[in-house]
């Protein structure tokens, strides 16, 4: 089958089974036959930034947003590459925007938390990342930042009683 939709519905497979390679694949397929699918810009560069690609995932950040200036996710892919191209000020004015319109973006305040937590300012990356768990308190990565950020705190309480959170909420995972 030749149609883009068949191709993205096989990357959203592979996406689920965590095949990366073959996901990008079908993510650039899908864009071959259909440039205008903006879904598959969005996952196509976060796979371009998961795999350190910065200009591609950049490239795709910017197409999305020469067609809607206000695209939050892009905004935020943006704002991820700006940060690994150690462009922090840039990063930062953009991920503001994105939570002055919603101060509750889970996205932007784990951005927010992590350029804080590089700057070695952690009681206000603390503070950011159990404001984005209280709008997803089961976001197990922002949950291991926090035993992180409490570990580089060396507050050795704080990391037991957020593995035991964790264990709460994931009672069937061994790993913790």
């Amino acid at each position: 089958d030749q149609r883009a939709d068949t191709y993205y519905y096989m990357a959203l497979l592979d996406e689920k089974s965590n095949n990366f390679k073959s996901m990008r694949e079908n993510l650039l397929k899908t864009l071959e036959r259909d440039s205008n699918n903006m879904e598959a810009r969005q996952k196509l560069g976060k796979l371009h930034l998961l795999f350190g690609d910065l200009d591609k995932a950049l490239e795709q950040a910017d197409f999305i947003l020469g067609v809607n200036a206000s695209n939050v996710e892009a905004l935020l892919l943006k704002a991820s590459v700006l940060v690994r191209q150690e462009k922090k000020d840039q990063a930062v004015k953009i991920i503001d925007d994105v939570l002055a319109g919603n101060s509750g973006n889970v996205d932007a305040l784990s951005l927010k938390a992590a350029l804080l937590f590089q700057d070695n300012q952690l009681d206000q990356a603390l503070a950011i990342v159990d404001a984005a768990l209280e709008k997803d308190i089961k976001n197990m990565p922002l949950r291991l930042f926090k035993i992180k950020i409490n570990a580089k705190k060396n507050n050795i309480d704080a990391v037991a009683e957020d593995y035991k959170k964790l264990i709460e909420l994931y009672p069937d995972s061994d790993n913790f």
